[in-house]
């Protein structure tokens, strides 16, 4: 191998000389023997001329080599030999020992026109895959990055990373039997032929943080025959929760992800837009246990899809948290849709909230607390929706406070039942219509009901409409000072 004025070139023997001269005896270099081209170096060694290199200075060419992997030990180095490599790095690590791969500045895979991926990981022991410095691009005919650890939990990280793409396949395949997976600062990740990012844990921590931050793609994790990121293990999944993670789209969901264990999901895109097609655009199912957080930006759905936000919380589940306050969210069916088993507390603040066709937020909470804040936002509901119902069927209190809300049905429609505590609503931040009712409060419980208005409109019944259902009632508070109530009846 031979580099000359920077460019990395391959020469066969043949193309070269030796000879050996001294200082003391120019003439006994054989100038018969080869072109005059070196002047009047004559070193006391041997020296070798590539005619091939030297033809390159002169205005000839030659094939660049292409960039490579190499191996020492446990640490595969990948370098920049001056061109795509185009067949699969395909590693392998030796039984319980970790693989380390570093990425060097200008490395770059390119295996188009083939079925297989980019790079390739087969190992036993914890896979850290991570660029050192500059640019690298990572380019599968199949999938981008595949990594696979064995039976013994090996985790798999990979960070700091400038593009990886699947065209046929995910961008990044990550599978571990029980090991951390951590994805991390990985500026462009397109699953061209599936996932933006599959990451399966089994009992391991999932982690993805800092990527999707780039600005050269619309959605910079795109699963354009998937999901955006699908996250599944019975560990703990973070994404985005100690740095927010940006733009994500997929064709089916935006971010997919489900816990079958006891520990807490995290989802936290408030660095940029989430975009699911068929499916959601944030979707949350938790069957195993610990809480729910999730900080959006915008979120919305294609004309095919469903709710924009969707959360589920089985009754060994604890507390759910959503702030969509950084944009709005959208969804065909409903815009914010959570069902809670368990008997967590609920609490979701919002911007503008849109369900086209049913409700905007939509509640069914079987015993803890619910708090709803849409002060900073418009919730709008479809024709056949509420822009906001709460079904309870718990002991606990409800709390709605919002700015303007619009109903195809009811603008606010609340069922507190099952012995369910106190019911608040407050209005007064903006006008509440509904084509049938304004406000609907049917409570089945002994807890009071507090009513705060300020404009409220019922198209076809009745601006404010308050049902106690239980023989020996409860205490009503209604305070519509602070506007106007109109109503058919």
């Amino acid at each position: 191998m031979t580099k000359v004025a920077g460019v990395a070139a391959s020469y066969a023997p043949s193309l070269g000389w030796a000879t050996r001269s001294t200082p003391t005896d120019p003439d006994a270099f054989d100038r018969d023997a080869a072109p005059s081209l070196v002047g009047s170096l004559w070193p006391d060694r041997y020296t070798v001329f590539a005619v091939a290199a030297v033809a390159s200075l002169m205005g000839g060419t030659s094939a660049l080599a292409q960039d490579a992997c190499s191996q020492a030990g446990t640490v595969w180095t990948c370098e920049d030999l001056g061109g795509p490599q185009t067949t699969t790095e395909l590693i392998t690590g030796a039984p319980g020992s970790p693989v380390t791969v570093n990425l060097e500045d200008g490395f770059s895979i390119d295996t188009s026109g083939t079925s297989d991926p980019a790079l390739d990981v087969d190992a036993d022991g914890d896979v850290t895959v991570s660029q050192t410095s500059g640019t690298v691009t990572i380019t599968g005919g199949g999938g981008g990055i595949e990594v696979t650890t064995g039976a013994s939990g090996g985790g798999i990280a990979v960070r700091d990373i400038t593009s990886v793409t699947g065209q046929a396949g995910d961008g990044l395949d990550l599978t571990s039997d029980g090991g951390r997976i951590e994805v991390t600062s990985v500026d462009q990740i397109l699953g061209n032929g599936g996932n933006g990012i599959l990451a399966l844990a089994g009992s391991g921590d999932i982690s993805i943080q800092g990527t999707g931050l780039s600005t050269a793609v619309p959605y910079a994790v795109d699963g354009s025959a998937g999901d955006g990121i699908y996250a599944l293990t019975s560990g703990e999944i973070d994404i985005g929760g100690t740095i927010a993670n940006g733009s994500v789209r997929g064709s089916v969901d935006g971010v997919h992800a489900v816990g079958t264990g006891a520990n807490d999901i995290t989802v936290n895109t408030s660095a940029g837009a989430v975009y699911g097609g068929t499916g959601y655009g944030v979707l949350i199912n938790n069957t195993g246990g610990g809480n729910v957080y999730v900080d959006t930006a915008a979120v919305a759905v294609s004309d095919s899809g469903y709710s924009g936000i969707r959360v589920y919380q089985d009754s060994n589940s604890g507390a759910v948290d959503i702030d969509s306050t950084g944009g709005a969210v959208s969804g065909q069916t409903r815009g914010i849709e959570v069902n809670m088993q368990s008997d967590g507390a609920l609490s979701i603040t919002t911007a503008d909230v849109t369900g086209d066709t049913y409700n905007g937020i939509q509640v069914l909470s079987n015993q803890g607390t619910v708090a709803i804040d849409s002060t900073a936002g418009t919730v709008r509901a479809g024709t056949y929706g509420n822009g906001i119902r709460v079904n309870g069927t718990g002991s606990d209190t409800i709390n709605v406070s919002t700015a303007g809300v619009y109903g195809g049905f009811d603008g606010i429609f609340i069922s507190a039942a099952g012995g369910y505590g106190d019911v608040y609503v407050d209005s007064s931040a903006g006008k509440v219509e509904g084509t049938s009712s304004g406000i609907t409060v049917n409570n089945y419980g002994d807890g009071l009901v507090d009513v705060t208005t300020a404009d409220v409109t019922g198209t076809d019944l009745y601006g404010v409409r308050i049902r106690n259902a239980v023989s020996d009632g409860s205490e009503v508070y209604v305070d519509t000072s602070a506007g106007t109530v109109n109503s058919a009846e």
